[in-house]
């Protein structure tokens, strides 16, 4: 499967999704922390998703890690605005719709899934 990514006046660009590695340098979006609710070997929490921009304009949201339940207030907020950055990871395809159990809520900002849309 593909994914599109579509700049304003520029051609299409398109990524495999999954597994695909990209590499990124551009700029953390402050204030924009999204916290995906999580459980892994840690215990509860929140994956921690910052949104990126590239020098063409192009965001993609970045996993920053885990956070356990009890630091949550500490990473709602500040996305470390501003300050250069480079990611070298694996771009994954959306999750819309929510988690097994649980829907998306984003006027709440409880994110169960990967949901760029």
């Amino acid at each position: 499967r593909r994914l599109r990514l579509v700049e304003e006046g520029r051609h299409d660009i398109e990524f495999l999704t999954q597994l695909s590695h990209v590499r990124l340098a551009g700029r953390y979006l402050g204030g924009a922390n999204s916290l995906v609710q999580a459980v892994t070997e840690l215990g509860g929490g929140y994956w921690v998703l910052t949104p990126m921009r590239d020098d063409r304009g192009f965001t993609i949201l970045v996993n920053r890690g885990f956070v356990p339940q009890e630091r949550k207030a500490e990473f709602q907020q500040e996305g470390g605005a501003g300050a250069p950055a480079a990611v070298d990871g694996r771009l994954r395809s959306s999750e819309p719709g929510g988690g097994f159990l649980r829907s998306n809520d984003p006027a709440a900002n409880r994110w169960y899934s990967r949901d760029v849309a």
